[in-house]
């Protein structure tokens, strides 16, 4: 079995983890409050995530 790994989900930012506590803390340490807006995920950054999601899923 492959072990799953987590990603940022930061358009400007690869980091990836192998857990989601080390994600969590990551996000929390390298991009306060950015996924906390009220307009998440029409923010640009959301954008960018699920475009990049959209992008992986297809491969």
């Amino acid at each position: 079995m492959t072990p799953r790994s987590f990603v940022c989900p930061s358009p400007d930012c690869s980091h990836s983890t192998g857990g989601a506590a080390e994600l969590a803390e990551h996000v929390n340490t390298e991009h306060p409050g950015e996924f906390r807006r009220k307009d998440w995920p029409a923010t640009e950054a959301g954008q960018a995530s699920r475009a990049r999601n959209r992008a992986v899923d297809e491969e």
